[in-house]
């Protein structure tokens, strides 16, 4: 298989906040320097407008892989299945990234190439953590063996048990943000790259299929264990994948669905997690990271001024949890199909949704962290029997309960933070009409 991934980022810094009036006031007040932001940045030697960067990435992926399968029965009730797989990928990239302003040279990709200007380059590297760099061809090709093994029981003609043994892998690849590290203009950081992520997971379980009870049940316990567990962060101004190390994940789930009642179906799920990294060295929280900052950091000098330069804020995250892993979560809901013998169906339905506290993000920012919710959906609706059109009254999260689906440490402001939440309640209708 042959795949090729490209894109051209670009992204405009209008350093005059869109009011250069008041913007000159405000800089000329507190720093004694008009003109733009980022006149007021380099000191008074940058009076540029806008600033841009132009990054260029071209992936080309090549993949191949072997599978074989084989089941064992070894009586009537139990057999055993074996498979294996083997994994071959290639990978080459053609990366780099030039950054430019309206005064230094221009806001295109080949003008930008050309720019040399190192009040540019730091006040990029000050704001946004970015640099310019022009890497030759980069390659990479790994290879893996997967096995797996899962023995099957047939207890009943209603009961069947399992336990399930495999191994998987994600596979490694190249840091595709707008931050890449780097040794110099052609020569990228080590840190640019992230190895593959391997998992090894035992699942016992157990299903059930009762029909004359209407009743459908399945339960089963999973232990994963990863190694180099590949995890996403947001680094200021983009989001970088690195390893964390090791991890394991432990749980329980379950999930059944019953009809006691002609047209009335009721049915849930639950899961238990335990999430706990066994190795992890990652971000700070912005708290951390404003204390670290004013307690480590050296002022060199440069061209156009000072620079602060700073170390990377860290910390041990072993024995903590995972982002988006509450440790309980569950769900129930009901619905009634009533048949008016009128050509339509009135329908009823509501679910409830519960989840425990989860954090959003990997550095377990307390302002990250989303609050336990419960939340219930209602519905009434008509729908034809033929299929050709329905009706639907809804309410979700009439509860009006918002959890938090993502939260960042903002850019260029120390200690700052921004949250998205989840939608709040919602009523409305629908109509479809299937022609």
């Amino acid at each position: 298989e042959e795949t090729e991934y490209s894109f051209q980022n670009e992204v405009f810094l209008n350093g005059d906040l869109g009011n250069a009036q008041v913007t000159n006031a405000v800089l000329t007040n507190a720093l004694g320097i008009g003109g733009t932001l980022w006149n007021a940045f380099s000191r008074g030697t940058l009076p540029a407008n806008i600033m841009s960067s132009h990054h260029l990435h071209d992936l080309e992926t090549s993949s191949q892989s072997v599978f074989a399968e084989g089941t064992w029965y070894l009586n009537d009730q139990l057999s055993l299945t074996a498979g294996v797989r083997w994994s071959d990928e290639e990978k080459e990239l053609m990366d780099s990234q030039f950054l430019g302003s309206d005064l230094t040279s221009g806001n295109t990709p080949e003008v930008a190439k050309t720019d040399t200007s190192l009040g540019v380059a730091r006040l990029f590297m000050n704001v946004l953590g970015r640099s310019r760099y022009e890497f030759p061809l980069q390659k990479m090709a790994e290879d893996h063996v997967t096995p797996s093994v899962k023995i099957n029981y047939e207890y009943s003609d209603t009961t069947r048990m399992y336990l399930s043994w495999a191994e998987g892998y994600k596979s490694g690849g190249f840091d595709a943000s707008d931050n890449v590290k780097r040794v110099n203009y052609t020569t990228p950081d080590s840190s640019s790259t992230f190895s593959s992520e391997e998992a090894t997971t035992t699942e016992i379980g157990i299903k059930f299929d009762l029909p004359d009870a209407n009743l459908r049940a399945n339960v089963a316990a999973f232990s994963t264990e990863y190694l180099d567990m590949q995890v996403s962060a947001f680094v200021g101004a983009s989001f970088v994948v690195s390893n964390a190390g090791a991890s394991t994940i432990e749980g329980i789930e379950g999930d059944f669905e019953w009809s006691p009642l002609d047209g009335l179906f009721v049915g849930g799920a639950f899961t238990y997690l335990d999430f706990t990294f066994d190795e992890f060295i990652g971000g700070c929280t912005a708290a951390q990271d404003v204390a670290f900052r004013a307690a480590n950091n050296n002022t060199i000098t440069t061209p156009i001024g000072p620079m602060v330069i700073y170390d990377t804020c860290t910390q041990d995250l072993k024995g903590q949890t995972g982002v988006n892993a509450p440790e309980m979560s569950s769900s129930l809901y009901a619905k009634y199909e009533i048949n008016t013998g009128k050509g339509f169906n009135v329908v009823l339905g509501a679910d409830i949704n519960k989840i425990d506290e989860y954090f959003t993000q990997n550095d377990l920012d307390p302002s990250n962290l989303s609050p336990e919710t419960t939340k219930v959906n209602l519905r009434v609706g008509l729908e034809a029997d033929n299929g050709k059109w329905s009706y639907v009254l809804f309410g979700r999260n009439v509860t009006n309960e918002v959890g938090q689906s993502f939260g960042v440490d903002l850019p260029l402001i120390s200690g700052s933070h921004v949250g998205y939440l989840q939608p709040g309640r919602e009523i409305g209708m629908r109509y479809r009409v299937n022609f």
